[in-house]
């Protein structure tokens, strides 16, 4: 197949580096988050779990959206999937 770019024109998603020490920060960051997560009353992470699906709700065009551009999945299956993220 013979790509010509002035027949096709492909907006490209370019995600943003990270370096090796951002990702060891992140990495670390969340182990952190978790110890504190774990000893969170259950009561608390079920109401804090039901904003985050309220607020995947709210979003979903846009989070599909997002999920269209970073991995190339098509709408249809970017919307599903944040669906089903919400689902308990």
């Amino acid at each position: 197949m013979h790509y010509d770019e002035t027949v096709i024109n492909i907006d490209l998603f370019v995600p943003a580096a990270c370096t090796q020490d951002e990702v060891n920060k992140s990495v670390d960051s969340a182990k952190a988050a978790q110890k504190i997560w774990a000893k969170t009353p259950l009561w608390k992470r079920a109401e804090t779990l039901h904003r985050f699906a309220a607020i995947l709700r709210e979003h979903s065009v846009a989070i599909a959206g997002c999920l269209v551009k970073e991995i190339a999945k098509c709408q249809k299956d970017s919307v599903t999937e944040v669906r089903e993220m919400q689902r308990p």
